[in-house]
């Protein structure tokens, strides 16, 4: 062939291919908006022992209320958010907190930089209709209307009872938010996408099934910054400090911008059909049982101040969910019916624990048979004590990060015996 007649063809052929290459990436579908949740996942085990994690969510609470207040006077954009996944946290740090330091909480809460979630656990679906009851009335009434919970978040669990979604909408609550954990089960539908879950009574309650719950920080990396879950008591593995994840210097944030747009790219060719995303995320130390990671507020800023589409936000879980109402309520399909979870044969991991706490419902049941005439506050106030120690036990924990690697270690061991205490204790009290 002529070279000087191919030349002009080749240059021809590599301008399209650049052509076409840029277009295909500047003609997606437009996605508006990013909404970041951020929060903790809440296991009570599987990173540390139970009453470990009792003292660290406590502290991470704290770190978020004080990063809200030390933002607080920022504009909205620049503030940081924090959503408490488990109500039974902040409940326990209520009890343990100055009426001072409860005030800020509050104030927080006001300002709309922390959420509080409606439900005390995420849970596995063994409770009983009395059970349930008590799970949405876990704090007094009082409480609960200064708290003002208006979503109910079950993360981890890959099915949401449907007498938790009757009972959170005898509530006010109106939103369920969720992340599953796609091992060992999975989504009834795409993630993420929304949905109207209609309950036998025909009423309706508003549903975002979000990705798993630490995804929010897999859009903007190509890997996980850590893969390995230690003890907090560990002190060779700290917490990602400043620089460590999600950098806000500017070329940080644009190669974080570069990957987020490739895998927004992936979600639109396999079929996602909104124009927004609404992920949660979370610390990156261990992933579950970790606290809040203020600097997330930076990165934010940073990617808004250089102009980067889609817009991103840091915010609550409520808000998110009324800005999917809002903008997407009428056109989001209704469904009807159970959600199963299928994470709820870890209960067969401890079979004996298991049946003593299912005994001990059944005796609790027939104390308060009219057969034995009515019930004082006595024995009321009894029959709660137990239940409160049964709901504790259907929390969605079984076993910790080791069970299969080192069973017989003190670490599995002491979380079982802890885990073992809210089965037994409840099944002698009832008897």
């Amino acid at each position: 062939m002529n070279k000087k007649k191919f030349a002009p063809l080749l240059l021809w052929f590599l301008f399209f291919v650049f052509y076409a290459t840029g277009q295909s990436k500047t003609n997606l579908p437009e996605i508006k908006y990013i909404d970041l949740i951020h929060c903790t996942h809440t296991d009570y085990g599987y990173t540390d022992h139970p009453v470990i994690v009792e003292e660290l969510q406590q502290r991470f609470l704290d770190i978020a209320v004080d990063a809200a207040s030390a933002s607080s006077q920022l504009p909205q954009g620049e503030r940081f958010y924090w959503t408490a996944e488990a109500l039974d946290v902040v409940c326990e740090w209520w009890k343990n907190s100055s009426d001072e330091r409860r005030e800020e909480l509050i104030n927080a809460i006001k300002n709309k930089q922390i959420d509080i979630a409606a439900l005390p656990y995420n849970f596995h679906p063994f409770l009983n209709e009395r059970q349930w009851d008590l799970a949405l009335n876990w704090i007094p009434d009082e409480l609960w209307e200064r708290l003002n919970p208006k979503v109910g978040i079950q993360n981890d669990v890959n099915g949401f009872s449907r007498a938790a979604a009757i009972r959170l909408l005898n509530k006010g609550i109106k939103y369920i938010c969720n992340g599953i954990n796609t091992y060992w089960g999975g989504a009834p539908f795409p993630q993420p996408s929304g949905f109207w879950w209609q309950m036998p009574d025909g009423r309706k309650i508003l549903v975002w099934q979000s990705l798993s719950y630490w995804y929010g920080y897999n859009l903007f990396t190509e890997k996980d910054w850590r893969i390995i879950q230690t003890n907090a008591s560990n002190t060779q593995f700290y917490t990602p400090r400043i620089g460590d994840i999600l950098s806000s210097d500017e070329e940080s944030v644009r190669m974080a911008h570069k990957i987020c747009l490739e895998k927004i790219s992936k979600m639109l060719e396999e079929g996602y059909g909104y124009d927004f995303i609404t992920l949660s995320i979370t610390n990156q130390w261990r992933i579950d049982n970790d606290g809040p990671f203020p600097p997330l507020s930076e990165f934010v800023i940073k990617w808004n101040e250089l102009g980067l589409k889609p817009e991103l936000r840091l915010t609550t879980a409520t808000d998110a969910m009324e800005r999917i109402e809002k903008r997407w309520g009428d056109k989001l399909p209704i469904h009807s019916g159970e959600w199963p979870d299928w994470w709820a044969f870890g209960g067969a991991s401890s079979p004996r624990d298991m049946a003593a706490a299912r005994i001990a419902g059944n005796y609790l049941q027939a104390a308060l048979s009219p057969v034995w005439g009515s019930n004082d506050k006595n024995i009321l106030d009894k029959v709660k004590e137990s239940d409160l120690l049964l709901c504790r036990y259907y929390e969605h924990t079984f076993g910790t990060n080791q069970t299969s690697s080192k069973p017989y270690g003190y670490f599995n061991l002491g979380h079982l015996a802890e885990k073992s205490i809210y089965a037994y204790r409840p099944y002698e009290k009832a008897k």
